[in-house]
């Protein structure tokens, strides 16, 4: 009888063991009768209701909802601002290399190989945050070991704890242009936004690099291919980066944004008609711009059928042509229709040292006369943004003033940078829907922003 109870004990402890170790966050009810989804929107099916008080832990955040352990089978998404997050900044991870060795997966869906090749057999995939203890480097890949065997991942997306794992053999040189500016004829050069940027043969991932810049190195602009830029390295040679790691600029605000330095006539002239009624500069400032959701996560879907995916990216991009004909230097965490884990935002953000994060989003909410403009903020400085922001996002538009207010969300919480989540009218509103598709509305809020972004600058120099 005492040996049943003991291996009894033995697998309750083994199973409790998993659940646990997941419990790193947890969310607490702040609602009585809060309603818990199958998807994290608002068309989800409704599977239960919970306790105000009741704790539970998180499991994933998808833009303002967080997916709970209800029970041990079940599993169900809440709206955010309904819930206190907390986190175990504590908990240790028990691990035998030093942190020197230790790298986190930047991507999602990060393929895992038996070889340092893209031609070789594919082991397995990561997702963003995991880590791996890497035991070696060679050519732009990291050795590791997956479910017992050798593997490899390529290094460029993966970041260590330090600089560079202590084994890996560094062949490559590095650019280090502290002292000058490499431009062409034109003014137009590429800058690196993150540390050990890598210039390559060819416009592809897998080509030999060429060399690796410091974060802010400069290179000679010669023009793009598809997502990367041509440039010219320090030695002569003809290179390609990736517009993901670097922007384009031109001696001209005008023109140059971190993904493109081509405009079009329609947006030269808007930036014209914004330089000449605002007039203050935005030289020297660099400003995230996050076009919510995109690829596989629609957002909001409006009563026309309205994506909030793709107003977003649309106001986006007028608000990044403005920023640039006004000197700032804009980052847009995606300009396409594409998936970009919260993640990543947020490591784009931090990698640029951005002056204002700002994520811009539509609103959703189950009544459908709910209106109005919001700017969310977790921080102090992100406060201060929100509350320059605020009042000439309502000024321009005319829409209702939901005030500025503290948001729990992933893309604030995790970061360090003057951030604000934007809600700029609501998709399930049909009024709203009607004049956020329009592109006087979307004009009109980057306005709004545009003046608030002054204002804000203004006021913490």
């Amino acid at each position: 009888m005492k040996l049943k109870i003991t291996l009894f004990a033995m697998l309750f402890m083994l199973l409790a063991i998993p659940q646990a170790l997941q419990a790193a966050t947890n969310a607490t009810v702040q609602k009585e009768g809060l309603q818990v989804r199958d998807t994290p929107a608002l068309s989800g099916n409704i599977m239960t209701s919970l306790n105000v008080g009741s704790s539970f832990p998180v499991l994933d955040e998808e833009y303002g909802w967080v997916q709970l352990q209800i029970d041990r089978d079940t599993t169900g998404w809440v709206a955010g601002y309904l819930v206190e997050m907390s986190n175990d900044k504590d908990r240790s991870v028990a691990t035998s290399a030093s942190d020197a060795n230790i790298a986190t997966v930047a991507v999602d869906e990060l393929r895992v190989r038996s070889d340092s090749s893209r031609t070789s057999e594919i082991l397995g995939s990561l997702n963003a945050g995991e880590q791996i203890e890497v035991t070696g480097s060679s050519h732009g890949w990291a050795a590791f070991s997956y479910k017992g065997h050798d593997a490899y991942v390529a290094d460029q997306f993966i970041t260590y704890s330090s600089s560079a794992p202590k084994s890996a053999p560094k062949k490559e040189t590095t650019e280090r242009v502290e002292d000058k500016k490499t431009v062409n004829d034109d003014g137009s050069y590429v800058r690196s936004i993150v540390e050990g940027a890598r210039v390559r043969t060819e416009p592809t991932t897998d080509s030999r690099i060429l060399t690796t810049l410091q974060k802010g190195a400069e290179l000679h602009y010669l023009g793009s291919e598809g997502d990367w830029f041509t440039v010219e390295t320090m030695d002569g040679q003809q290179g390609f980066i990736a517009n993901w790691i670097a922007e384009a600029v031109h001696s001209s605000p005008s023109i140059g944004t971190a993904s493109s330095i081509e405009t079009t006539s329609m947006e030269k002239n808007e930036q014209t008609e914004q330089n000449s009624s605002d007039g203050l500069s935005l030289q020297g400032k660099t400003i995230v711009i996050d076009p919510g959701h995109g690829g596989r996560e629609p957002g909001t879907i409006g009563s026309q059928g309205t994506l909030e995916k793709t107003v977003t990216l649309q106001t986006a991009q007028r608000l990044a042509n403005q920023l640039n004909a006004l000197g700032a230097t804009v980052i847009l965490t995606r300009s396409a229709d594409e998936y970009v884990s919260l993640r990543n935002r947020v490591n784009i953000s931090e990698n640029s040292a951005a002056d204002a994060f700002l994520s811009l989003h539509f609103d959703g909410y189950e009544e459908t006369k709910a209106t109005g403009i919001t700017s969310f903020y977790m921080n102090g400085s992100g406060r201060l943004l929100a509350e320059s922001l605020q009042p000439e996002m309502v000024a321009q538009t005319t829409m209702t003033d939901r005030g500025a207010r503290e948001g729990n969300y992933h893309v604030l919480r995790e970061n360090s940078r003057p951030a604000v989540l934007l809600e700029l009218g609501f998709m399930t509103n049909p009024a709203d829907e009607l004049k956020i598709i329009t592109s006087s509305y979307q004009k009109n809020v980057v306005k709004g922003i545009v003046k608030g972004l002054q204002a804000h600058f203004s006021n913490v120099q």
